[in-house]
């Protein structure tokens, strides 16, 4: 987008990657054989992105990333660090199967990142107390900006799935994943007296929306409020999530868990998620108006489902 009213951060999003750092190959009904996923391509997309954008392009991941694929198995999560450290992942929060080979594991594997976790919700049951894990900020403010006298706050907040304790491979019954609701509203009070000028929940929870045949033929193009949009699954725990927050709390949700694309409006906020297995990344560009910082809400525009797959990506 082009308005020199208006200053665009750009963030790119991805989820549930679970190891998958090759391409895989997909045998469609005609026999024709094709790859999808690839981080050596979702990797250049960053690249491309921060060409063209310099340092107010964010990226995001927002959980699952190690588990599942052989080449994260068999790396012990090195793989996958490895790529997350050379593109400068911003931020991250944990997912549930980032909890599949235990805690002191897990511990080991957060040690290895060049970037900050981003962890509100998860406390000790016994004690109420917040646990302490590596390289762990509570929510916290992101400075972007082209000058010392221009600067947007982006306040984060991390949230990982209550459905945890029952999704991962490992016993976590000294663990409590609180409440989103209570979290988001206490960790957003602190940030916008802290000067946030926009807050982003990155979240590994979970949303399906249905897909209907007039949807997918916007699936590629930048989508915006007036984009036409199905129906979202209303027992779904970000889609209870959503609606039952105050307008104003939080500007944006980049979501996970689920499996599913999402780029939608929910209770008037906009909500990101991809796919498993590194299939698809997704962009969101966040408008502020250059006189007052302000996030111009109308004007946030959703770019994606990003395919990554060779063919296209040529």
């Amino acid at each position: 987008p082009n308005d020199s009213d208006i200053y665009y951060i750009p963030i790119m999003h991805t989820n549930d990657i679970h190891g998958s750092f090759y391409p895989k190959k997909v045998l469609l009904p005609n026999n024709e054989l094709y790859t999808i996923g690839g981080l050596e391509y979702m990797g250049k997309y960053a690249s491309i992105m921060e060409e063209e954008w310099g340092e107010r392009f964010l990226y995001f991941d927002t959980g699952d990333q190690f588990q599942g694929g052989i080449e994260g198995f068999i790396s012990h999560g090195n793989i996958m660090m490895d790529f997350f450290n050379k593109l400068e992942v911003e931020k991250s929060v944990l997912g549930n199967h980032e909890f599949d080979y235990g805690i002191p594991f897990l511990k080991e594997y957060m040690e290895r990142a060049n970037f900050d976790w981003v962890i509100d919700n998860i406390k000790n049951l016994t004690t109420g107390q917040y646990i302490t894990f590596p390289k762990q900020n509570k929510s916290m403010i992101i400075d972007v900006g082209e000058s010392d006298e221009f600067k947007i706050k982006l306040g984060i907040i991390g949230l990982s799935t209550q459905e945890t304790p029952a999704s991962t491979n490992t016993r976590l019954d000294d663990l409590l994943f609180d409440d989103y609701i209570k979290t988001i509203n206490a960790e957003s009070k602190k940030l916008k007296a802290q000067g946030a000028n926009a807050i982003i929940v990155i979240g590994h929870l979970g949303l399906y929306c249905r897909y209907e045949p007039d949807e997918i033929k916007l699936s590629y193009k930048l989508r915006d409020t007036d984009t036409y949009q199905a129906t979202c699954r209303e027992t779904d725990e970000a889609y209870k999530l959503l609606t039952n927050l105050e307008d104003g709390v939080i500007d944006i949700l980049l979501a996970g868990h689920r499996h599913d694309v999402t780029h939608h409006w929910v209770g008037g906020f906009p909500v990101m998620s991809n796919d498993r297995n590194g299939k698809y990344a997704q962009i969101v560009y966040l408008p502020f108006d250059r006189k007052t910082k302000k996030l111009i809400n109308k004007k946030i525009l959703m770019e994606g489902p990003l395919p990554i797959c060779d063919r296209i990506f040529k």
